[in-house]
């Protein structure tokens, strides 16, 4: 056989592996489907959850029942995003709030929707990109997901005025989503911002998971940049949560449980930093996203102190 045919075929074999590979990277990293992204999952299946999920599952029963309006925007890449609408007062303050990886507003924010709606704000829980019933199937981990963000807040301030005063909140993913907004040019009525266990930046979150399953992160880091480019249509790091609110002048308030053991509380002290506008509270025995749950009233405490000063700075 002539060598330069050879040559070719080892080459188109190699070439067609990569390519499979890279694609099983982004269905296993980025890639949401119809049928997942539509499911609610209530039972966490890690043990230290375990004493949680039965609160949980009662949080859920109280605001699946709250009256909520359905609404619908378009996104800049043409898909249509989804979210539920909680109206409590025409004049109210709006919190638009953001649900982690392939988790869903209802459960993520069963507890925090509570917390909004007794503040008298009017709520946005939204169903983020291949999320619920909004459109698409990519997860980017917040690259995208913060420009979402942006087109709900301009849909705010279409709905309810120039004026009306906008909280960002998010919670692990959605946490480090509405912090990576920060790089963008967002209006003067976006007031303060609560991320509740966000993650320094997507790769760095992506790269501990892959070194928690014994991978080699370094190794594999190209070829998940890679995927998520040539399936995702995005870079993986375009944005990240540390420099984003490097030029912040908003009010921050961080929350994370030291107990967490899939986004360390350490990337909160990384992104808190020696910000005098960022406010970092720890929970001594919380893990991911269970600050709320550990304790429910220094938690409320805390989100109730942080949006009054907001609201109301001493002069």
């Amino acid at each position: 056989m002539n060598p330069f045919l050879v040559v070719l075929i080892i080459l188109a074999i190699l070439g067609i592996l990569l390519f499979v590979g890279l694609w099983i990277i982004y269905y296993k990293v980025f890639y949401n489907s119809k049928k997942s992204k539509n499911k609610i999952i209530i039972d966490l299946v890690k043990p230290e959850y375990d004493n949680f999920n039965e609160q949980i599952k009662e949080n859920i029963e109280k605001v699946k029942n709250i009256p909520y309006e359905v609404i619908k925007i378009p996104s800049k890449d043409d898909k249509t995003l989804v979210a539920k609408y909680y109206h409590v007062d025409d004049k109210a303050p709006v919190d638009i709030l953001c649900h982690g990886y392939k988790g869903s507003g209802l459960r993520d924010f069963c507890g925090g929707l509570q917390i909004s709606l007794e503040m008298g704000h009017n709520v946005i829980l939204i169903d983020h990109r291949a999320h619920g019933e909004s459109d698409g199937h990519t997860i980017s981990f917040g690259i995208k997901e913060r420009q979402d963000v942006l087109d709900w807040i301009y849909y705010c301030r279409i709905r309810f005025g120039n004026d009306v005063k906008i909280f960002l909140i998010g919670i692990s993913m959605g946490a480090s989503t509405v912090l990576m907004t920060q790089n963008l040019k967002l209006p003067k009525n976006v007031v303060g911002i609560i991320a509740d266990s966000p993650y320094t930046s997507p790769k760095d979150i992506i790269l501990k998971v892959v070194n928690d399953m014994k991978l080699p992160a370094k190794l594999l880091s190209p070829f998940i940049k890679l995927s998520a480019l040539i399936f995702g249509h995005f870079k993986l790091d375009e944005c990240n949560a540390i420099d984003a609110i490097k030029k912040c002048k908003l009010p921050i308030l961080l929350i994370h449980g030291k107990a967490d053991s899939f986004v360390p509380y350490e990337m909160s002290e990384q992104i808190k930093s020696d910000y005098d506008n960022v406010q970092l509270e720890l929970f001594e025995d919380a893990s991911h996203g269970m600050s709320y749950l550990v304790d429910e009233k220094r938690y409320k405490a805390i989100v109730n102190e942080f949006i009054n000063k907001v609201l109301n700075p001493k002069k």
